[in-house]
Protein backbone atom coordinates (compact mmCIF):
# COMPACT_ATOMS: atom_id res chain seq x y z
CA UNK A 1 0.00 0.00 0.00
CA UNK A 2 0.79 3.82 -0.56
CA UNK A 3 2.03 5.85 2.41
CA UNK A 4 -0.58 8.18 3.69
CA UNK A 5 -2.87 4.83 3.75
CA UNK A 6 -4.14 2.91 6.50
CA UNK A 7 -5.21 -0.57 7.60
CA UNK A 8 -6.19 -3.00 10.49
CA UNK A 9 -6.91 -6.19 10.00
CA UNK A 10 -8.90 -8.37 12.65
CA UNK A 11 -9.92 -12.49 12.96
CA UNK A 12 -13.26 -14.15 15.04
CA UNK A 13 -13.49 -17.54 14.82
CA UNK A 14 -16.57 -20.08 15.98
CA UNK A 15 -17.84 -23.60 15.40
CA UNK A 16 -21.62 -22.67 13.65
CA UNK A 17 -21.28 -21.59 10.02
CA UNK A 18 -23.22 -18.82 11.33
CA UNK A 19 -21.38 -16.14 13.54
CA UNK A 20 -23.16 -16.24 16.69
CA UNK A 21 -23.32 -15.57 20.58
CA UNK A 22 -20.72 -18.28 20.90
CA UNK A 23 -17.82 -17.07 18.28
CA UNK A 24 -14.76 -15.93 19.65
CA UNK A 25 -15.08 -11.78 20.33
CA UNK A 26 -12.65 -9.82 17.41
CA UNK A 27 -9.01 -9.54 17.78
CA UNK A 28 -6.86 -6.53 18.18
CA UNK A 29 -6.09 -5.15 14.97
CA UNK A 30 -3.23 -7.18 12.86
CA UNK A 31 -0.97 -3.97 11.12
CA UNK A 32 1.93 -5.87 10.19
CA UNK A 33 1.44 -5.81 6.31
CA UNK A 34 3.48 -9.32 6.23
CA UNK A 35 1.36 -10.99 8.26
CA UNK A 36 1.10 -11.97 11.32
CA UNK A 37 -0.12 -14.95 13.94
CA UNK A 38 -3.73 -15.37 14.09
CA UNK A 39 -4.98 -14.69 17.62
CA UNK A 40 -8.13 -16.16 17.46
CA UNK A 41 -9.17 -19.45 19.10
CA UNK A 42 -8.84 -22.95 17.33
CA UNK A 43 -12.19 -23.29 15.70
CA UNK A 44 -13.90 -24.88 12.48
CA UNK A 45 -14.56 -21.08 10.96
CA UNK A 46 -12.21 -18.33 10.56
CA UNK A 47 -14.08 -14.90 9.97
CA UNK A 48 -11.90 -11.56 9.26
CA UNK A 49 -12.59 -7.88 8.51
CA UNK A 50 -10.27 -4.85 7.19
CA UNK A 51 -10.74 -1.47 7.84
CA UNK A 52 -8.56 0.82 4.85
CA UNK A 53 -8.15 4.55 5.20
CA UNK A 54 -6.92 6.81 2.63
CA UNK A 55 -4.91 10.27 2.79
CA UNK A 56 -5.47 13.09 0.71
CA UNK A 57 -7.59 11.61 -1.94
CA UNK A 58 -6.67 8.57 -2.24
CA UNK A 59 -8.41 5.02 -2.04
CA UNK A 60 -6.70 2.29 -0.67
CA UNK A 61 -7.31 -1.01 -2.63
CA UNK A 62 -7.20 -4.56 -1.02
CA UNK A 63 -5.44 -6.80 -3.53
CA UNK A 64 -5.61 -9.96 -1.27
CA UNK A 65 -5.70 -11.81 1.88
CA UNK A 66 -4.95 -15.32 3.08
CA UNK A 67 -5.03 -17.19 5.77
CA UNK A 68 -2.60 -20.49 6.32
CA UNK A 69 -3.66 -23.34 8.97
CA UNK A 70 -2.11 -26.70 9.55
CA UNK A 71 -4.74 -28.93 10.73
CA UNK A 72 -3.97 -31.25 13.99
CA UNK A 73 -2.78 -34.73 13.21
CA UNK A 74 -6.40 -36.13 14.17
CA UNK A 75 -7.59 -39.61 15.19
CA UNK A 76 -10.00 -40.84 12.15
CA UNK A 77 -13.45 -42.21 12.54
CA UNK A 78 -13.86 -45.39 12.55
CA UNK A 79 -17.44 -46.31 11.62
CA UNK A 80 -17.16 -49.90 11.74
CA UNK A 81 -14.62 -53.23 11.87
CA UNK A 82 -14.97 -56.17 9.56
CA UNK A 83 -12.93 -59.40 9.48
CA UNK A 84 -11.38 -59.95 7.13
CA UNK A 85 -13.41 -63.04 5.70
CA UNK A 86 -16.34 -60.68 5.90
CA UNK A 87 -14.86 -58.17 2.70
CA UNK A 88 -18.40 -58.46 1.17
CA UNK A 89 -19.99 -57.06 4.39
CA UNK A 90 -17.70 -54.22 4.51
CA UNK A 91 -17.83 -53.24 0.86
CA UNK A 92 -21.93 -53.23 1.73
CA UNK A 93 -21.05 -51.13 4.29
CA UNK A 94 -19.40 -48.26 2.71
CA UNK A 95 -22.39 -48.02 0.18
CA UNK A 96 -24.59 -47.59 3.24
CA UNK A 97 -25.69 -44.06 3.63
CA UNK A 98 -25.91 -43.51 6.99
CA UNK A 99 -22.22 -44.39 7.27
CA UNK A 100 -19.62 -41.75 8.81
CA UNK A 101 -15.98 -42.65 8.99
CA UNK A 102 -13.89 -45.34 8.12
CA UNK A 103 -14.56 -49.21 7.38
CA UNK A 104 -11.83 -51.12 8.28
CA UNK A 105 -10.61 -54.62 7.36
CA UNK A 106 -8.94 -56.83 10.32
CA UNK A 107 -6.64 -58.69 9.32
CA UNK A 108 -5.31 -61.12 12.15
CA UNK A 109 -2.94 -63.60 11.59
CA UNK A 110 -3.40 -67.50 12.61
Amino acid sequence: MKPNVGRSRSCTSGNTRTPDATWSGWSGPYTTALGSHINSPKARYLQWKAALTGANGTSPVLTSVSAAYLPRNTRPVVDSVYPLDDAAAAHARLEQPDRFGKVVLECRST
